[in-house]
C-alpha cells in the first residue's frame, strides 16, 4: 500500500478518499443475497461489488462492523483473495485487480436491533408481527454491508432476500419473482436491478406488512396488519395527495417518474416525519395515519410530507447532491415544490402561511453564533449527521424562493428543467445549480450565490421615516458586519384593507428612499415574503400592522404582522407581555390553521419561558379565558381540538388544575365528546409538570391500560414529566441499548418543561457531555432535538452559565457539535432576558 494511499483511509469517509475513489471508478454495481435469520437479530448473506477501474489501482470499500459486524472477502474476480481491514475500509490491493471491470464477492453480518443499527426491529404486540426497515442515510450503508458509501458514485442494486414465509418485503425496484419454501417456513424475494441510485438511497422494509391498494392507481400504500383498517380509511386520501404531487412534479420538470415503480411504506416509530428511498418513500406511521381529533393543520403537514418525500424522487434522488456539504439542494427544492403544491392542493394561504413559520425556523438560527451557510464544508461523512437542521430546511427554500422572484417563475422553471435533463441519474454540487439558472436567466448569479449559498448569516431590514416624512428602508448585516445581501422584494404602500401600491424593491446593504411612500402613507415591508431576513419595524408600526388584523383578508400578510410582532419582541423592542396580550385579544378570530397553530405555540413559548412566575400567574386566568371562550366558539372538531391541545399544555389556575385532572381521568372535556387518548396524556403530563399529584395517580390508571407499543411510548414520555423520576429516565436515555429512539424523542419535552428548571438543571451539563456519543449512536436529528428539549428547558442565567462553562473547557469539542450548542445557547440566553424583561 503506497504512502498515498494509506493517507486516505481514515475512519468514516473522507473527502479526500471519496474524490479519489470518484476519479478511479466507474460503474458501480452491487448485487446482495441475504437472508433475515430465524431470531430475527441479525441479516447475513453475500455481497459482490462490480467496479470499473481506470487504472489498476485498490478498491477500498467502507465498512463500519461495529461490535457485532462480520465481513470478509470471500473472492476477487472468481478466484479466493484476500482483503486488510484498516480504519473502517475493507482494501483490496491492486496485484488481485485490473484495468477494466472487477467483481469482488464478500460475506457479511450486521445485526438488526430496536433502536442504533442500520436495521431497525419493531415488535407489534397487537398483531404479534416482527417489522424490520432499512435506514442508511447518511452514511450508514457501510454499517449494513461493505460498500463504496458516498453519493456520487451511484450504482445499480439487485436485492433478493430470504425472510418468514408471512412477510412481505419492499425495496427500490419491483419484486421479479417471489419463491416460496413452505416447509421450510421461507420465503425468497428477488428483486429486478434499480436504476442508479446513491447507497444511502437504497433501502427495503419486511414483516407481515398489508399491501393496499386503488383503482388505477400503481402507487401502494404498505401498512403493518394492525393498523390496516386504519390504513384503509386514510388510503384515497393519501395516494391522491401524493398523486397531485407525482403529476405536479412531472410536468414541472419535463421528466416523468424516474424509477420503474413507487410504493409509500408505513413504518411504526420511524426516526424521521419521512424518508426518500428511490422508488419506495418511507413514512413515519403516526405522521400519515392521523390521531384521533386531528386538525386541519395537520391535515396540511401530512400533505407537505408527502409532497417533500415524493418532491425527492426528482431532487435527490434522480439528481443527487455529489457530496453531503450540499444537502441545502435537495432539502431546499423538496421543502419549496411542498409549498407550491400545497398551494395548489390546500389553497394559497394555508400554504405560504406554512412556508413562512418554516423560514422563521431558520431565522432562529440565522441569528445566532451557532449559524452555517448553506453549503457546509464537510471533511467526513461521519459528520454529515450534523448538517441537517432549520438552515438547510427552513432557509434553504427561502433563498429558493427567493431567487424564483428574481428570476420569475418562468425562467426558473426553466432553470431547474435544464438541471434535472443535463444531471438526470446523476449528482451535482452548488455550481452545477447556480450554472443552470445563469443559463437560463442570462445573468450573472455569482455575487448572489457567494452571499447566500457560501456565506451564514442573513441581513438586518428595518424601516423608518426621515425627518422630511420619507419612509426609508436600511439594509444591514445582522452580525454587524459590512456584507452584502442582494435580493428582490416586495413593499405594499398604503397596505389598509389589502389594496394599496405594490413596489419592488432591490435591496443590497445600505439606505433606500422608497418612492411615494409619505408619512401618511404606511408601508408594509417583505409583502408576500418574498424576502429572506430579520425585518424590523418600531412598536407604533407593529402596534398598527396588528390594528388592521380585522380589516386583512390575507391570512399570509397577517402572518407578516405576527411575525414581525414576534421578531420585535425577540429583539426587546416589545416586551413579551405586550405580545402575549396581542395574541389572547386576536386569536379568537384567526381561522387560517398553520398561522392559529404557529400563534398558539408562540403563546406558549412565550408564556412558560419568557415571562418570569409572577406575571405567568397574573396572565395565566386570561390565557384560559381567551382559549376556553376560542374552543366554545370553535366551527369545526379540528379548530377546537387545536385550541384544547393548546389549553392542556398552559392551563396552570386552580380551576386549571381541577379540569386537567378530570381530564386525565378520562373525563369529557366540557360541552366535549370524550377526550382522545393523546390529549389525555397531555392533561397528565401538563399536571405533573405543575407538581399536582393527582397527574402520577391518573398516569398510573392509564399504565395498567397500556397494551399496545404506541400506548406504552406514551405513558413512558409521560412519565417523564414527573420529578421524582427526571434521574430513572435521564439514565435511561444514555444507558438503555434496548430503548427505541423513538421513545426518547417523545420524552425529552416532557422530561424539561420550563417549570422544572430548577430540577432539571442539574443535567444539563451531563446532557452536553454526552453529545458526542449520541451523535455517534442515534440518527440525524436526534442532537437538535436532545440541544433544544435540554436546553430549552432552562430559564435561569445560571443555565447560561453552565452550558459557556462546557464551551470553554471542551476546547476539542467537534465544530459541528460546537455550533449547535452555540446555536442553543444563544436562544437560551435570549430567554432569561426576555424573562428578566418582562
Amino acid at each position: 500500500m503506497t504512502p498515498r494511499i494509506r493517507a486516505l483511509i481514515q475512519p468514516g469517509v473522507p473527502r479526500a478518499l471519496a474524490a479519489w475513489r470518484s476519479t478511479h471508478y466507474r460503474d458501480v454495481r452491487y448485487r446482495i443475497d441475504a437472508a433475515i435469520t430465524p431470531a430475527i437479530d441479525s441479516i447475513c448473506g453475500t455481497v459482490t461489488i462490480t467496479v470499473d477501474l481506470v487504472r489498476r489501482v485498490p478498491v477500498i470499500l467502507d465498512w463500519q462492523s461495529g461490535d457485532d459486524g462480520i465481513a470478509e472477502v470471500a473472492s476477487v474476480n472468481g478466484s479466493p483473495g484476500g482483503g486488510q481491514c484498516r480504519d473502517e475500509h475493507i482494501v483490496i490491493a491492486p496485484d488481485h485487480l485490473r484495468k477494466g471491470a472487477n467483481s469482488v464477492t464478500l460475506r457479511f453480518r450486521s445485526a438488526i436491533a430496536a433502536s442504533g443499527r442500520p436495521i431497525t426491529r419493531y415488535d407489534d404486540a397487537a398483531d404479534g408481527g416482527t417489522y424490520l426497515h432499512t435506514l442508511l442515510v447518511p452514511a450508514d450503508a457501510r454499517a449494513l454491508l461493505p460498500c463504496i458509501d458516498q453519493p456520487n458514485l451511484k450504482a445499480c442494486f439487485t436485492l433478493s432476500l430470504d425472510v418468514p414465509a408471512a412477510w412481505q418485503v419492499v425495496g427500490n425496484a419491483p419484486v421479479a419473482m417471489i419463491e416460496r419454501a413452505p416447509d421450510a417456513g421461507r420465503a425468497m424475494f428477488r428483486f429486478a436491478p434499480t436504476e442508479p441510485i446513491s447507497t444511502y438511497l437504497f433501502a427495503f422494509a419486511a414483516g407481515p406488512f398489508v399491501a393496499l391498494h386503488a383503482p388505477d392507481e400503481p402507487t401502494r400504500l404498505l401498512v403493518r396488519a394492525s393498523r390496516a383498517e386504519r390504513g384503509r380509511d386514510a388510503l384515497a386520501d393519501v395516494l391522491h395527495l401524493n398523486r397531485r404531487a407525482l403529476d405536479w412534479c412531472a410536468g414541472y420538470t419535463g421528466h416523468a417518474f424516474p424509477f420503474a415503480k413507487y410504493d409509500l411504506v408505513l413504518v411504526p416509530e420511524f426516526a424521521y416525519s419521512g424518508m426518500e428511498h428511490a422508488g419506495a418513500t418511507f413514512l413515519r406511521e403516526d405522521a400519515v395515519l392521523l390521531p384521533e381529533g386531528a386538525d386541519d393543520a395537520e391535515r396540511l403537514r401530512r400533505g407537505q410530507l408527502i409532497f417533500h418525500e415524493t418532491a425527492h424522487q426528482w431532487f435527490g434522488d434522480l439528481v443527487t447532491m455529489r457530496w453531503f456539504d450540499d444537502l441545502w439542494i435537495k432539502e431546499g427544492f423538496a421543502n419549496l415544490v411542498a409549498a407550491l403544491v400545497s398551494a395548489e392542493v390546500f389553497g394559497e394561504d394555508p400554504a405560504w402561511s406554512a412556508f413562512l413559520a418554516l423560514k422563521a425556523t431558520a431565522y432562529r438560527t440565522d441569528a445566532t453564533p451557532g449559524t452555517v451557510p448553506l453549503h457546509q464544508p464537510l471533511e467526513n461523512l461521519a459528520d454529515a449527521k450534523s448538517l441537517y437542521g432549520t438552515i438547510v430546511y427552513g432557509k434553504a427554500p427561502a433563498v429558493l424562493r427567493q431567487l424564483q422572484h428574481r428570476l420569475g417563475a418562468d425562467t426558473f422553471r426553466a432553470g431547474v428543467r435544464d438541471l434535472i435533463a443535463r444531471n438526470a441519474y446523476g449528482a451535482i454540487g452548488w455550481r452545477e445549480l447556480v450554472g443552470a439558472f445563469e443559463g437560463a436567466s442570462g445573468r450573472d448569479l455569482q455575487d448572489w450565490a457567494r452571499a447566500w449559498v457560501l456565506r451564514a448569516g442573513m441581513p438586518r431590514v428595518t424601516i423608518g421615516r426621515t425627518r422630511r416624512g420619507e419612509w426609508r428602508v436600511r439594509t444591514t448585516d445582522a452580525s454587524g458586519r459590512a456584507r452584502r445581501w442582494p435580493q428582490r422584494l416586495a413593499l405594499l404602500v398604503d397596505p389598509d384593507d389589502d389594496a394599496g401600491q405594490a413596489i419592488d424593491l432591490d435591496l443590497g446593504h445600505g439606505t433606500l428612499t422608497i418612492p411615494g411612500a409619505t408619512a401618511d402613507r404606511p408601508v408594509r415591508l417583505n409583502d408576500r415574503d418574498f424576502g429572506y431576513g430579520l425585518f424590523l419595524s418600531d412598536p407604533t408600526m407593529v402596534d398598527a400592522a396588528l390594528d388592521a388584523l380585522p380589516r386583512t383578508p390575507s391570512a399570509l400578510r397577517r402572518a407578516l404582522a405576527w411575525n414581525a410582532a414576534w421578531d420585535a419582541m425577540r429583539e426587546g423592542v416589545v416586551p413579551p407581555t405586550r405580545f402575549v396580550r396581542a395574541v389572547i385579544q386576536h386569536l379568537g378570530a384567526e381561522q387560517d390553521p398553520p398561522l392559529l397553530a404557529s400563534l398558539l405555540a408562540r403563546l406558549e413559548t412565550s408564556l412558560r419561558r419568557h415571562l418570569d412566575p409572577v406575571v405567568q400567574e397574573r396572565l395565566a386566568p386570561d390565557v384560559e379565558c381567551a382559549l376556553q371562550d376560542a374552543i366554545d366558539l370553535a366551527t369545526n372538531a379540528g379548530r377546537a381540538g387545536m385550541l384544547r391541545r393548546a389549553w392542556l399544555s398552559m392551563a396552570s389556575t386552580e380551576a386549571g388544575r381541577t379540569l386537567l385532572a378530570a381530564l386525565a381521568d378520562g373525563q369529557p372535556y366540557p360541552g366535549a365528546i370524550p377526550l382522545p387518548q393523546r390529549e389525555r396524556h397531555f392533561a397528565v403530563q401538563r399536571l405533573l409538570m405543575l407538581g399536582d399529584a393527582r397527574g402520577r395517580l391518573a398516569l398510573a390508571r392509564i399504565e395498567r391500560e397500556a397494551a399496545t407499543n404506541d400506548e406504552r411510548r406514551a405513558v413512558f414520555a409521560s412519565g417523564a414529566a414527573d420529578a421524582g423520576h427526571k434521574a430513572e429516565w435521564f439514565d435511561r436515555f444514555l444507558h438503555d441499548a434496548d430503548l427505541p429512539e423513538a421513545w426518547i424523542d417523545a420524552a425529552l419535552l416532557p422530561f424539561n418543561p420550563p417549570e422544572q428548571a430548577a430540577i432539571t438543571g442539574r443535567f444539563l451539563a451531563p446532557a452536553l457531555e454526552a453529545l458526542p456519543v449520541l451523535k455517534r449512536r442515534h440518527k440525524i436529528f436526534f442532537v437538535n432535538r436532545w440541544l433544544e428539549a435540554f436546553c430549552g428547558g432552562q430559564v435561569d442565567p445560571e443555565a447560561v452559565v453552565v452550558a459557556e462553562r462546557f464551551l470553554a473547557t471542551h476546547a476539542g469539542l467537534a465544530i459541528d457539535l460546537r455550533r449547535k450548542v452555540l446555536e442553543s445557547t444563544s436562544e437560551l440566553r435570549r430567554a432569561t432576558i426576555l424573562r428578566r424583561s418582562g
